[in-house]
């Protein structure tokens, strides 16, 4: 079963907006592709996501790989979602989210959510996009913290689109746009990148989904 959302009945519709998870990394330190962990029962992270942004009305989605898996969930055959492997992973996250926006229609706005966090729920991606108005770049923060997903503008994907410094981080290319931080829930600064936290979190050794087993 996916986790279920509560209020979900007074969500704002999000309209122009697309989702970008991003995965492209080679989960070194967690032994497992993050995307096929286990968040409950044979739903992995990428499904939990996925379930996340169709819950909040996400019209489109691109889910950036690391080129040597692959994600073919069962859950959701027939989702508005690309599957994008990335070569270069060394390039980091700057380098996927290129990726996604090269293969991607266009949108005016775009969530950037890391696989790492499958916490989110509908609530928060409603929030944050009532704010999209006031900013190139809608922010969540807790305690001073900045989290994700974020949301940005598609001026500001079209200037990280031109980026061919891989040194930078996300954090830093926002510096030159106007950003509204939006006090959101502890979720927003959940992250699961070691089988420690895997463990806290789940009371589990990680695992993979079982539809995965074969890859």
């Amino acid at each position: 079963m996916f986790a279920q959302d509560k209020g979900m009945n007074s969500l704002q519709k999000i309209n122009g907006t697309a989702g970008i998870i991003l995965s492209g990394g080679e989960s070194s330190r967690m032994g497992i592709p993050k995307a096929l962990l286990q968040y409950s029962n044979n739903i992995s992270f990428a499904d939990q996501i996925i379930h996340t942004y169709c819950k909040a009305s996400i019209s489109k989605m691109a889910l950036v790989l690391n080129h040597t898996i692959t994600w073919q969930s069962p859950h959701f055959q027939d989702a508005d979602a690309i599957c994008i492997p990335n070569p270069k992973q060394h390039l980091g996250r700057l380098f996927s989210i290129q990726l996604a926006f090269e293969n991607l229609p266009k949108h005016d706005f775009y969530f950037i959510h890391n696989i790492d966090n499958p916490f989110v729920n509908a609530n928060l991606l409603t929030q944050l996009y009532s704010y999209n108005e006031l900013a190139d770049a809608v922010l969540p923060v807790y305690d001073n913290k900045g989290g994700h997903p974020v949301l940005l503008s598609h001026h500001v994907m079209q200037h990280i689109a031109g980026v061919t410094d891989y040194k930078l981080t996300l954090k830093e290319i926002l510096t030159k746009f106007k950003c509204k931080r939006i006090e959101s829930p502890l979720s927003c600064l959940m992250n699961v990148n070691t089988p420690q936290d895997y463990q806290n979190i789940f009371n589990t050794l990680p695992k993979m989904v079982s539809y995965a087993s074969g890859i």
